[in-house]
């Protein structure tokens, strides 16, 4: 009898047991299911695409022959400027050019350029030109060089920074950035069409934030002629382009003329523009969406034009000494009319 209820106490132990390990097991099935649903759903939220095999690749030297593909629209910013993280890829990158002769210009264009290269943005950061170039005076290496002031060009000190700031401006459209300021020139610039430059001045500023929630890093540099804004940041899976149009064309009133030692040009005349740009975006090379960004007018200019004076020769003196060629008040004439006083 002892027997018979040890025997049934063990065959209840083991189908306890029995099914204890069916509900571990139903358990872990459960949980592992759990799993992969949240990894998927993180992987949604945090998309671990393209940017991140190609960057991981290169970190271990598999793609060290890609550096110069044409392929790869990737290209690696320098380590230090990122920490060496590698998962930054290049955003944009913009060029202007500027005569390289003129030696003042060039060189604060250098100073400007050198001045942002490496400015890092965290996210949702907002850079200001003026915050990190700076004052553009004599004392903090600037020099003198043509600007535009009042609608005229002129020298002043710092000339040309307006180059680097309109060239940093393209590059940051091109990224994607959220531009907070930005002005025009009164004047219509060569070194970008209309509507896509960036004046900037100790009351006018140039103003982006970074939208990502990732850093960025800008760079620029210069050569000889031309100046160049790179942005590096992470991938959003958009590209973006810049379109200018003319709307109207001002043009100016007849030259005005002056006289001098020569004839010669004073001013060249110039066209005024109506003009706007738009921002259009692509997503796998099929344009989504666009929007305006500004609508502009640049004045305007009058051509001056100095003609040679014309001498007014004098009418020959009487021999006698008579009244005639006299006026009333003991004055002499000249045939252009004006009076020259007979002491």
């Amino acid at each position: 009898m002892k027997e018979r209820k040890r025997g049934f106490a063990e065959n209840f132990r083991r189908a306890r047991q029995g099914e204890n390990n069916l509900q571990n097991g139903a358990k872990k099935r459960m949980f592992a299911g759990m799993a992969g649903v949240f990894f998927f759903f993180l992987c949604l939220i945090f998309p671990l695409g393209p940017q991140f095999v190609f960057s991981a690749a290169r970190r271990e030297g598999a793609c060290a022959a890609c550096a110069a593909c044409a392929a790869c629209a990737v290209v690696p910013p320098p380590q230090s400027a990122f920490g060496g993280t590698g998962e930054e890829v290049l955003l944009s990158r913009f060029t202007t050019r500027f005569d390289g002769s003129n030696a003042p210009r060039s060189h604060n264009i250098r100073l400007a350029g050198k001045l942002i290269d490496g400015c890092r943005l965290a996210a949702g950061e907002e850079f200001s030109f003026n915050r990190r170039v700076g004052k553009r005076t004599a004392a903090r290496g600037f020099k003198d060089a043509a600007v535009i002031f009042e609608g005229e060009f002129t020298t002043g000190t710092g000339g040309g920074v307006c180059q680097v700031s309109t060239t940093l401006y393209n590059a940051a459209l091109l990224a994607g950035m959220r531009i907070g300021e930005v002005h025009p020139h009164s004047l219509q610039v060569g070194y970008v069409p209309p509507s896509l430059d960036a004046m900037v001045s100790a009351a006018s500023d140039l103003r982006f934030f970074n939208p990502s929630r990732a850093p960025a890093v800008i760079r620029m540099h210069a050569d000889g002629n031309s100046i160049t804004a790179e942005i590096y940041g992470r991938a959003t899976g958009y590209e973006y382009r810049t379109e200018s149009a003319v709307l109207r064309v001002l043009p100016p009133p007849p030259a005005e003329e002056v006289e001098g030692e020569e004839d010669c040009v004073l001013r060249r005349g110039k066209n005024g523009l109506k003009s706007e740009s738009y921002l259009v975006r692509y997503r796998r090379g099929r344009r989504v969406g666009s929007v305006r960004l500004r609508r502009d007018t640049y004045a305007w200019v009058r051509e001056k034009l100095q003609k040679k004076r014309e001498e007014c020769p004098l009418l020959p003196q009487e021999e006698s000494g008579g009244e005639s060629g006299r006026g009333a008040a003991g004055e002499k004439g000249n045939s252009c009319g004006k009076v020259v006083q007979n002491d």
